[in-house]
């Protein structure tokens, strides 16, 4: 299993090159060309703003609609249904058609991130070997994991980050799944190394975060108070997510048209943190802190995933000194907002996963002995030549009985 978690790694880590690459061709040369933040004229209306994320959307509709099978399912939450529900299996195909369509999303201006691309993607890499290999149903999920692991470590250079994600993000409780836990981490670390051996190292995910520590005990009131907005936030997204797809069900709107329809939207729209809403209130240090830290705080609200949101945000950005802050305001983030995550495939634990179904038992079994069930003595022993008179005439009242058959001589 290590052997083939690198094998996995190596894959993951060029699907994950081969994506970022392709989003750093496409972003500039599309959206990038009229989407300029350092530019003053980037508040200006533009009418291609609306138009290049719509046209994103269509793009992305019309793909996912025709070329790839129907799914419940969307996003990270199709690997987690594979995981619970479908032995592991999951479509090669289908991931790297999903992938294609969101590099064009994304180039477009639309509001798609890389994390559930990217881990689909590697997921199914991993099934993919398995069933290569010819491999157990317990393997493919193992690979599954590994995958995903692999994947989110090595685009996000957050390796340890991507390994725990992968493993935790399949419940909505503070479980994990050991038995993928290892070799994650081997394809994570693996797809990392190969990821920046061809693209090199790179720059962090934000500047500057990298001096910013945790001193004040003072302001943590700040942080707790930043994790319960993180928990509001992430509630308000996931019934946002919920109440569109309702929408757009009770409107019948053509599957392939919905994304052109959300990219249209997110054209116009726009959003505010807590620490820019509240000018004047937080100092500057820890108005900064509070970009990374409610970074750790959404993922643990909106995913479920508190303990992975923190290694995961640290790595990202360099803020290793805010561990004390990260900590604080993702458990208050999770315990808050955790019954309202993005995904309903999740379970709430191990033992309500139908990937584990009979473990306990098995387990249960594996300890008992026949010898501790065995009854040495009979009461009533009967031989088969006697006859159901006898038989009856020498039992006494009472329940029905049982009954030793004798063997013949």
């Amino acid at each position: 299993m290590a052997l083939w978690s690198l094998a996995t790694g190596i894959l993951a880590g060029l699907a994950a090159r081969a994506l970022d690459s392709s989003l750093a061709f496409g972003i500039p040369r599309l959206i990038g060309t009229v989407a300029r933040p350092q530019d003053a004229a980037f508040l200006l209306f533009d009418w291609r703003l609306l138009a290049m994320p719509a046209a994103g959307g269509l793009v992305s509709g019309l793909v996912v609609t025709f070329l790839c099978r129907p799914m419940k399912a969307h996003g990270t939450a199709i690997l987690i249904d594979a995981f619970h529900n479908h032995g592991g299996r999951l479509a090669l195909r289908d991931a790297v058609f999903k992938a294609l369509a969101a590099v064009g999303v994304i180039s477009l201006g639309g509001s798609v991130g890389k994390e559930a691309v990217i881990a689909v993607l590697c997921a199914a890499i991993g099934a993919g070997v398995a069933d290569a290999l010819g491999m157990s149903r317990r393997q493919r999920r193992v690979l599954l994991v590994a995958g995903c692991g692999a994947g989110v470590g090595a685009i996000f250079k957050c390796p340890l980050g991507g390994a725990l994600f992968a493993c935790t993000v399949l419940y909505r409780e503070p479980d994990i799944e050991a038995d993928g836990l290892m070799p994650s981490i081997i394809a994570s670390v693996t797809a990392y190394s190969v990821f920046v051996s061809i693209g090199g190292m790179g720059h962090r995910l934000l500047s500057g975060t990298g001096s910013l520590t945790f001193s004040r005990p003072s302001e943590l009131p700040a942080f707790v108070l930043l994790g319960l907005a993180c928990a509001v936030a992430g509630v308000v997204f996931s019934l946002a997510i919920r109440g569109v797809a309702r929408t757009a069900r009770a409107l019948r709107v053509p599957a392939w048209l919905a994304p052109m329809a959300a990219g249209l939207l997110v054209g116009a729209a726009t959003g505010a943190a807590l620490a820019a809403a509240l000018p004047g209130v937080f100092p500057e240090s820890l108005r900064e802190a509070m970009i990374p830290v409610g970074m750790a705080g959404m993922l643990s609200a909106s995913l479920r995933v508190p303990l992975a949101a923190v290694v995961m945000v640290m790595e990202m950005t360099g803020s290793y000194g805010l561990i004390v802050p990260l900590m604080l305001t993702s458990v208050a983030a999770y315990a808050v907002g955790r019954r309202w995550g993005v995904y309903p495939e999740q379970v709430a634990g191990l033992e309500n996963s139908p990937a584990h179904a009979g473990e306990a038992l098995v387990s249960r079994l594996d300890t008992l002995r026949v010898a501790d069930f065995l009854r040495a003595s009979w009461p009533h022993v009967v031989q088969p030549a006697d006859t159901v008179q006898a038989i009856l005439t020498g039992l006494p009242a009472g329940p029905t009985p049982l009954l030793a058959v004798g063997a013949r001589p």
